[in-house]
């Protein structure tokens, strides 16, 4: 009944004005919808009332805000992008690469074969992946983050490494499955993970796993694991060259 509520909102709106509430559950209704556009000025002036209210817990605001941000394809020009840096927004950006990648980018990962007629993949496209999410990261956080790549940790290197203006760092590596890269290669991401995070003094990590597994994407792939103190989260991205 998203329909319906946003019509019943978008009335109530017209009939008392802004408030921080109303339009939470107006633009809510709209991002629903698929309608992120319209849903984030909407949402920004909800989280924008709401803290100069000083109403209490507005983590729920802030993250239909920072959804919106993310989906949407044409913003106003004095609509500013989340600005702040936490682990909810950093997958909030991950979303928006996922979106991105597995639209428009998902066949730059292949080449056609045309003696055997089938796609394989380009020469290192753990590298072409990473420059993909490196400059997709840096161009959504700007000026409040360091992106540093192959970093050396004196047993391997580390994909991404990512600094952001308040001190949170995170670990992110990359790996491909299927195609001629095995499920058991992808796993072992987690053990290195494991690794470059104790090795940096850093708690975050994320496996993202760039699967072209035709019948099986996304299984056996988990979605959370803790190790000692670490928390590694795990991403499939759909590059599957045909999708049935």
């Amino acid at each position: 009944m998203w329909m319906e509520l946003a019509s019943f909102f978008e009335k109530q709106k017209e009939q008392f004005g802004d408030n921080a509430i109303l339009l939470f559950w107006y633009g809510k209704a709209l991002l629903k919808l698929g309608n992120a556009n319209k849903a984030a000025p909407i949402l920004a002036k909800s989280f924008k009332l709401a803290k100069e209210c000083e109403l209490d817990d507005i983590g729920y605001i802030e993250e239909a805000r920072d959804e919106a941000l993310a989906s949407a394809t044409q913003l106003e020009n004095e609509l500013i992008k989340p600005n702040t840096v936490n682990r909810r927004n950093f997958e909030v950006c991950l979303d928006a690469f996922t979106r991105f990648l597995q639209s428009d980018k998902r066949m730059t990962f292949w080449n056609f074969d045309k003696t055997e007629r089938k796609h394989k993949w380009i020469k290192q496209p753990e590298q072409h992946a990473q420059n993909l999410l490196h400059t997709f990261i840096k161009g959504y956080f700007e000026e409040q983050i360091d992106v540093f790549e192959e970093v050396n940790t004196g047993a391997g290197r580390i994909d991404i490494f990512l600094k952001f203006s308040n001190n949170l760092s995170i670990i992110v590596e990359l790996k491909m499955c299927g195609s001629g890269y095995s499920m058991s290669y992808a796993e072992g991401g987690l053990d290195q993970l494991s690794h470059y995070l104790s090795n940096k003094h850093t708690s975050l990590g994320y496996l993202i796993v760039f699967d072209a597994r035709t019948r099986d994407f996304g299984k056996g792939l988990l979605d959370i694991l803790a190790i000692e103190r670490h928390t590694i989260f795990t991403r499939a991205v759909d590059v599957r060259p045909t999708v049935k």
